[in-house]
């Protein structure tokens, strides 16, 4: 008998700040039995603070800048789970997430940074643009770049923000805007040594920037901000006082006068020691800091090692923290200032940029390249990566060979004269139970609706990972919540434990009316959505596929076939069917009628980003070479490496592919289109062949150049 390793304790990361990355990573690197890590985010990458100003400058582009929580949670093993926090109840120790159930703990931790101040000065709410949180800013940077063609910019605030964003802004517009730095303090970088607000004021001046010191911002007006005058600008940027977000305090935490949450020397909250916090979002009593990053770059060992002892039932061990930390400021065109305590040396020419850029990089790639000796390890070894999804699928080799017409019985089973049915058993890629369980349901959902079944009703069997009761207990609430989300009844089921969650889910529906129409040679083909889905999933597995193309496709699987189905009812569709596991070119050859052929355009296949590059980068989801031989006998030609992967490609929640008559198909797409479906799309055409062949009836034209 096997040993069981149960899931024993829950850690829940609450943001993907600078600390958080660092205890992902020694988790990772050290892992605790038992411990489960879940990190919670509003976006699959973080931004590093530090490089911000360089990515402005021109300097980076915004993946360099970007930490890849995505990519560190999946080869780390732990939970990753996209979502906008709204509250805490530290009694219960619950996160509230906004649209989705809330999320247990055992252990948390706080590293969310911080929000404007935007009360603190009148209009700053309607008329100024807040450089915080950091990420927001960053992402949004390039597109305001492109949509906004300000004469003058103006940027409240004289310190380190706000100094490092007037460098990199005046390096970057070289004087095509007219830039304003306005604070109340009468020097630049007034909590630094004196030299430091002096060597950036000289670099200020150097390229016409407009100071305004000791004046303090009344208002801020849709024609600038007003100190003792108008200061005319287009764009007004804040890089004043900051909050703590407003959940924290309202949780009940013990916070201090502005809201941010009191931690002590060993990190932990004074009210709430279950809880502990590090970065911008916290106040530390034991050692005083300013909010930087580099305090919080800091606090990620001590950290790790505390919530690590906390799991272990051992005792917290106070932390400490540097008394001051090397600030490095550059000046957007590659020289830079030190500052080290009272010390500040500006050396001329890049050595201190290229020191700190080498810092920064050295940063990034702590993080960004982690796991890559596991990872080749892997790919060394294809057969001990298997895919989940779709892509985990028996091939339909197997299948035909040992279940004989059953394997290609068609999408559902005649159950009644009025009912029929469907079932699939999928497992768990998604590494996010409610989600999960959305995308299992959406998937099963597919068979009804492709055979214009109404009413659908489901019953789940799912399988949880082995866990004590209450870990078991958030788990069933979060699979409960994803199933019940779809609108569907749930009418019945059955669970149990297992080594990894898996959810068997059988589909019931209304019958629909027999189909008076039947697919005719010259049908046009039309997929309601795009293909790639198994590739990208794969790649996600060793962290080869960018965390953007990761977010597109999941919420790609989430976009359900129960509208499509409802625009195709007025139209005659004589072949219909999803597409799932085999791939396109797989139900293709179960579906289409004997007597008929498939003429597919390459050229005109909707593919979601980042699933050809996932395919060139050499991904290949664990079923795509069985799915490739089982159509070779019905092409009759040979497509691209590249076109066969992505057109045997295991889709996990796909879409539906159907034939309509040519007339009807502008009709047809508009109304896609219009429904959400924006990457429907004409593929094909039916053909014909002699009845009763097997060879040479399914083509692919219109090769990729």
């Amino acid at each position: 008998m096997t040993p069981l390793a149960p899931i024993r304790h829950d850690l829940v990361l609450a943001g993907g700040g600078h600390a958080h990355v660092e205890v992902l990573r020694a988790l990772a690197m050290k892992p605790v039995p038992g411990l489960r890590v879940t990190l919670i985010s509003r976006s699959r990458t973080a931004i590093y603070s530090g490089m911000v100003p360089g990515y402005v400058a021109g300097q980076y582009d915004l993946d360099e800048i970007s930490v890849n929580l995505d990519r560190l949670c999946v080869l780390g093993g732990h939970r990753f789970i996209m979502g906008e926090i709204e509250g805490l109840d530290p009694v219960a120790q619950t996160f509230a997430l906004r649209g989705r159930p809330a999320l247990g703990f055992d252990t948390a931790s706080i590293n969310v940074g911080s929000t404007p101040d935007l009360a603190a000065i009148p209009g700053a709410a309607e008329h100024a643009t807040p450089v915080k949180p950091i990420e927001g800013f960053a992402r949004h940077f390039a597109d305001w770049q492109a949509e906004t063609h300000a004469r003058s910019i103006a940027i409240v605030g004289g310190g380190a923000g706000g100094v490092e964003l007037a460098l990199a802004l005046s390096a970057r517009l070289d004087q095509r805007a007219m830039l304003h730095l306005i604070d109340h303090h009468p020097s630049l970088l007034s909590k630094l040594p004196p030299g430091a607000g002096r060597w950036a004021q000289k670099r200020m001046e150097q390229r016409g920037v407009s100071l305004h010191l000791g004046q303090r911002v009344t208002e801020i007006t849709a024609d600038g901000p007003r100190t003792q005058a108008l200061i005319p600008a287009d764009l007004t940027l804040l890089v004043t006082g900051s909050k703590a977000p407003r959940w924290i305090e309202d949780s009940g935490l013990s916070c201090d006068e502005r809201g941010f949450m009191r931690v002590g020397n060993t990190l932990q909250s004074r009210s709430h020691p279950a809880i502990f916090g590090a970065g911008d979002c916290v106040n530390y009593d034991a050692f005083p800091r300013e909010k930087a990053g580099v305090f919080a770059v800091r606090a990620g060992p001590g950290l790790a090692d505390n919530v690590r002892r906390l799991a272990l039932d051992a005792t917290p061990v106070p932390t400490t923290m540097q008394q001051r930390g090397l600030q490095l400021i550059g000046d957007g065109a590659g020289a830079a200032c030190a500052i080290w305590g009272p010390f500040v040396l500006s050396a001329p020419g890049r050595a201190l940029f290229r020191w700190k850029d080498h810092i920064d990089r050295l940063w990034m790639d702590r993080y960004n390249h982690f796991g890559a000796a596991m990872v080749a390890a892997m790919e060394a070894q294809p057969e001990t990566m298997r895919c989940s999804g779709c892509g985990g699928k028996v091939g339909p080799e197997i299948l035909r060979d040992t279940m004989g017409e059953l394997a290609v019985s068609g999408d559902v089973a005649a159950l009644s004269e009025a009912q029929v049915g469907s079932v699939d058993l999928i497992r768990d890629a998604f590494d996010d139970p409610y989600l999960f369980a959305r995308i299992a349901g959406i998937h099963a959902l597919s068979d009804l609706y492709a055979a214009g079944a109404t009413n659908p009703r489901m019953l789940s069997a799912l399988t949880l990972p082995y866990a004590k009761p209450a870990i078991l207990r958030r788990d069933l609430e979060q699979l409960k919540n994803g199933l019940v989300s779809l609108g569907v009844p749930v009418i019945g089921g059955h669970t149990a434990e297992g080594a990894e969650l898996t959810a068997a889910l059988t589909v019931v529906g209304d019958k629909a009316p027999a189909a008076s129409t039947r697919a005719r040679v010259g049908d046009a083909l039309i997929l309601t959505k795009p293909l790639g889905v198994g590739l990208i999933l794969a790649g996600r597995m060793l962290g080869k596929v960018h965390p953007h193309a990761v977010e597109t496709a999941l919420k790609h699987c989430e976009q359900d076939n129960a509208q499509a189905a409802r625009i195709l009812e007025p139209y005659a569709t004589g072949l219909r069917t999803d597409v799932t596991g085999f791939g396109l070119l797989g139900h293709l050859q179960t579906e289409v009628p004997d007597g008929l052929g498939a003429c597919v355009s390459a050229k005109a296949i909707p593919l979601l980003p980042g699933a050809l590059d996932a395919f060139r980068a050499g991904i290949r989801p664990t079923i795509l070479d069985a799915n490739q031989r089982a159509t070779a006998q019905a092409l009759c030609n040979a497509p691209s490496p590249e076109i066969s992967g992505l057109l045997h490609d295991p889709q996990t929640s796909g879409g539906l592919v159907v034939s309509v008559t040519q007339s009807d198909v502008e009709a047809v797409l508009a109304a896609l289109h219009a429904a959400g479906y924006d990457q429907s799309a004409w593929i094909g055409r039916l053909t014909s062949r002699e009845p009763a062949t097997d060879t040479g009836w399914l083509e692919v034209i219109d090769p990729w150049e």
